[in-house]
């Protein structure tokens, strides 16, 4: 079983404002996006993408460091975890090459204000050739480890 989350007004809000402060940050910084997305929809990816990541912060009890990707090095979670979303109920964990391989990694699949906090895995694991998949890894849920009193 996984943890759902829906998050209250003001927490939409706050990832409104992080989502929108990332998608100005990486148009600034000219960063390439690798889903293709036109730049309407890559606002609205953002913005779920840091409910996400409040939501692994309610589900998990780390605290959310709310980057904005000015400092790629900075985790998402204190003190070493990153979240990566997803909007497919069959998505799995994506690891990319430039990701730390210590760090935690939790998926969570939804859009604001409902999200699954689905499980975690530890980078070096989903780095694995079984998990290979196009330029990066993808580990599959089934995988993946449930948090503590999850079934």
């Amino acid at each position: 079983m996984s943890s759902f989350v829906t998050l209250n007004p003001t927490e939409i809000k706050v990832a409104e404002v992080v989502g929108t402060a990332r998608a100005r940050i990486s148009r600034t910084n000219g960063f390439r996006d690798c889903s293709h997305v036109s730049n309407e929809e890559r606002l609205k990816k953002d913005v779920d993408a840091a409910g996400a990541e409040i939501a692994a912060s309610k589900a998990t009890g780390c605290r959310w460091n709310m980057t904005t990707g000015e400092n790629l090095d900075e985790p998402d979670l204190h003190p070493s975890v990153e979240v990566r979303h997803t909007t497919h109920d069959q998505g799995g964990l994506i690891f990319r090459p430039r990701d730390e391989p210590k760090r935690i990694f939790v998926l969570v699949i939804g859009t604001l204000p409902n999200y699954i906090v689905v499980g975690w895995a530890r980078g070096a694991d989903v780095r694995r050739d079984e998990h290979r998949w196009q330029d990066c890894w993808r580990m599959p849920q089934s995988r993946l480890t449930r948090f503590q009193g999850e079934s």
